[in-house]
C-alpha cells in the first residue's frame, strides 16, 4: 500500500530527506504527542509535515498538535500531510503562545517555534516582541511542566552573543548585550527565555533544550518573507539590482533548512535536560556582501550595490563577525551541511515557482 500526495518537489524532496534520516531515533516518538508552536513559520512547517510523513512512511504513530492563532491557515498548510495516512494525527488548537495554554496541548514533546523574527518588528513593535518572547516561552514551559513532557525545545539565536571578542563562539562564549538599543529586543528576551528554560530544569525537573540557531533559509519561505536572504532572490529573480543599505561587512554562518530541521529532532531527543546546542553550518560562513555575489551569480545581469541609508541601517541588527561552534551538537547528531550554493539555488528556485506542486509517492516500510 502506498499513500500520495501534493507539494512543491523542492519542499517534497526536503520533508524526505528528513525523514528517511535513520540515524535520528525517530522510534521515541512512536505513539507521542509532539506540540509545536510556530509551526507556520518556515521552521516550524518543515518540522510538522516531516513528523507526519515520517508517521506514513515508517507506519509508527505520531500526533502532531499545532498551537495557532491562524487555525484555517494551519489547516490547508498541511491539508495533504493530514490526510497522508492514519499514522500521522495533526491536531490543531487555535491560540496564542501568550496566554497560558489550552488542555488540549498536552504532549510528550514540545517544541517552541513561535518567535518575531522581522527585524523592522523588532525596532516598531519592541514592546511585543519582549512579550512574545518570553511570555510566550513561560507558557510553553508550564505546559510542559504540568503534562510531564518529556522534552521541551526552544529555538533561540546567535543573537544572544552578543559582540564575542573572537569570531569562534560555543556555547558558554558570552558577551554583553545593550539594554539601551531598542533592536535589542529580540537577543535580549531570547537570553531570558533561556534562562527561563534553566530555570525550569533546575527547580521543577523539566527537561529543557536550547537551540542557538544561524540564520536558516530554504525552500518554503513566505513570498513576504523580508530578511536579507528573501530580498536578494527576489531582486535576482526580478533581474533587480541588490541594494545593501549597509557595507555588508556582517559576517556569520548561514544554514539549510532541512539541516536544522534535523538538528533540532537530535537535540529534543537526545540532547541533555538544561543543554544548549549551537546550530549552524561552519562551511557557510560569508558576509552578508559576499552572500549578495552569491545570489548574484544566478543571474550575470545582477548587480550589487552598497548605498548606505543610516535609517535604513538602525533596522538590523549592528556588525558582527561570528561563527558558531558546532562540537556538542556534532557529538548527537553528525551529518553533512547542504552547501552554500545549493542552498541559494533551491531558494531562487522555490520562488520562481512558489506555487509549482507535483504528486508525490509515500511507501510504508511497515503496515
Amino acid at each position: 500500500m502506498s499513500y500520495t500526495f501534493s507539494e512543491h518537489p523542492l519542499v517534497a524532496a526536503d520533508v524526505a530527506s528528513i525523514a528517511d534520516d535513520a540515524a535520528l531515533p525517530w522510534h521515541m516518538l512512536s505513539g507521542c504527542r509532539v506540540l509545536v508552536t510556530g509551526a507556520t513559520g518556515l521552521i516550524g512547517s518543515l518540522l510538522v509535515k516531516a513528523l507526519l510523513y515520517h508517521a506514513a512512511a515508517s507506519g509508527e504513530a505520531c500526533t502532531v498538535v499545532v498551537l495557532t492563532r491562524r487555525a484555517g491557515y494551519a489547516r490547508e498548510l498541511f491539508a495533504e500531510y493530514a490526510q497522508l495516512s492514519p499514522h500521522g494525527i495533526l491536531e490543531v488548537v487555535e491560540g496564542d503562545v501568550n496566554a497560558p495554554m489550552p488542555p488540549s496541548c498536552a504532549a510528550d514533546y514540545v517544541i517552541h517555534a513561535a518567535s518575531v523574527t522581522d527585524s523592522t518588528t523588532m525596532v516598531d513593535c519592541p514592546v511585543e516582541t519582549i512579550m512574545t518572547t518570553v511570555s510566550g516561552t513561560r507558557h510553553v514551559l508550564e505546559c510542559a511542566r504540568q503534562t510531564a513532557a518529556r522534552g521541551c525545545l526552544f529555538l533561540s539565536s546567535m543573537e544572544v552573543y552578543g559582540h564575542p571578542e573572537h569570531e569562534w563562539v560555543r556555547e558558554g562564549d558570552m558577551s554583553g548585550i545593550r539594554s539601551d538599543c531598542v533592536r535589542n529586543s529580540y537577543p535580549l528576551s531570547k537570553l531570558l527565555s533561556e534562562n527561563w528554560c534553566c530555570a525550569y530544569a533546575h527547580e521543577y525537573g523539566v527537561p529543557t533544550r536550547i537551540a542557538r540557531l544561524t540564520l536558516t533559509f530554504g525552500p518554503g519561505i513566505p513570498l513576504t518573507d523580508r530578511r536579507v536572504f528573501a530580498q536578494f532572490a527576489r531582486a535576482v529573480i526580478k533581474q533587480e539590482d541588490i541594494v545593501l543599505l549597509t557595507g555588508g561587512r556582517t559576517q556569520r554562518d548561514y544554514l539549510y533548512t532541512a539541516d536544522a530541521v534535523r538538528a533540532l529532532l537530535a537535540i529534543l531527543l537526545r540532547g541533555e535536560s538544561g543543554g544548549i546546542y549551537n546550530v549552524s553550518n561552519p562551511d557557510s560562513y560569508v558576509s552578508i556582501r559576499e552572500l549578495a555575489e552569491h545570489m548574484r551569480r544566478l543571474n550575470p545581469a545582477v548587480q550589487v550595490i552598497v548605498r548606505p541609508d543610516a535609517a535604513a541601517a538602525a533596522q538590523y541588527a549592528s556588525e558582527v563577525h561570528i561563527r558558531l561552534d558546532n562540537r556538542r551538537l556534532e557529538e548527537l547528531h553528525p551529518f553533512a551541511r547542504t552547501p552554500l550554493p545549493t542552498m541559494v539555488e533551491r531558494l531562487a528556485g522555490y520562488l520562481r515557482e512558489p506555487q509549482l506542486t507535483e504528486r508525490f509517492e509515500v511507501h510504508p516500510t511497515r503496515a
